[in-house]
Order: C-alpha cells, then sequence, then structure tokens
C-alpha cells in the first residue's frame, strides 16, 4: 500500500456482499501505514 508523507491515507472501501451473506455498506477507513 502507498505511504503518504502524512503517515496516514484515507481509503475508500465500495459497498460489498461477504461470503456469508453479510453486506458491508461503503466508507472510508484510515490506514495506520
Amino acid at each position: 500500500m502507498a505511504k503518504t508523507k502524512g503517515g496516514k491515507k484515507k481509503v475508500h472501501v465500495p459497498a460489498y456482499k461477504k461470503k456469508d451473506g453479510t453486506k458491508v455498506p461503503e466508507h472510508y477507513r484510515s490506514t495506520p501505514n
């Protein structure tokens, strides 16, 4: 994963369905990198 000078980067996670049928809404998560 690309690292930024600030050390944190927000990643867009699109909505998806897990294999067990769980729906995951689209969201943003910050990486600890």
